[in-house]
């Protein structure tokens, strides 16, 4: 039988890292001072939803419905223009884990991430509405009940919608996303197995302004109105 304690430790050093690297980033915003028309943010994010695998193996495909509730980190940077108008980059990483057996073998999913570009507006000063997309990625792990296994790194577009909510230094942000995998075919012992899908699933999570020095903005606010 195989033991859950290192996925359990997998998920509690990613968990420790995470944890780590926002309180770098976040400890020494207080003591900065910068005004100007580009933001950088970090922060982290809870999710839910779900992903659906299409698997292939000796002429059979068969669907699968896996859950994809998770947690990550997310990094970015938006540009600011006049009428309310922004644009930027942002990426994340993150654990989101579900199985399911099709066409015979365990189809598990574990790591995800993404890189996306995003537009938006200020619906006022302290609300922006956007829309990204982008490129996206997803491990996914097959396994037969001899033992063999292999893994392997589907790649994708992605692309969807969000709010952010500003108040002072931090951010609140909601955002739903869709993902779309390519089609794959890997060895696992003597058998040839397929895979692609697509995944849904919607955020809420908190970002944290880097630079904010915790004083009026006169640059950032009249890009804003």
């Amino acid at each position: 039988m195989t033991s859950v304690f290192p996925i359990q430790l997998t998920w509690a050093r990613f968990a420790l890292a995470a944890a780590g690297l926002l309180a770098a980033m976040v400890t020494p915003v207080a003591a900065q001072n910068y005004e100007g028309p580009h933001q950088v943010r970090v922060g982290a994010f809870l999710q839910g939803g779900s992903t659906t695998l299409n698997g292939y193996n000796a002429g059979v495909s068969e669907n699968g419905s896996l859950g994809n509730n998770g947690f990550g980190i997310t990094g970015g940077l938006e540009f600011l223009r006049q009428g309310g108008w922004s644009y930027g980059i942002e990426g994340d990483f993150g654990l989101g884990k579900g199985q399911r057996s099709i066409v015979g073998a365990r189809y598990a999913t574990d790591y995800f991430g993404n890189l996306r570009g995003r537009i938006g507006v200020y619906a006022r000063p302290d609300l922006v509405l956007y829309g990204t997309a982008g490129i996206a990625f997803r491990g996914v792990n097959i396994s037969e009940l001899t033992g063999a296994a292999n893994g392997k790194t589907l790649t994708g577009g992605i692309f969807g919608g969000g709010a952010e909510w500003h108040r002072r230094d931090t951010i609140f942000f909601t955002e739903y996303l869709h993902s779309v995998y390519s089609n794959s075919n890997d060895a696992v012992g003597i058998n040839t197995y397929g895979v692609k899908g697509n995944s849904d699933v919607i955020r809420v999570g908190v970002k944290f302004k880097v630079g904010f020095d915790g004083y009026y903005d006169e640059v950032r606010d009249s890009l804003r109105r």
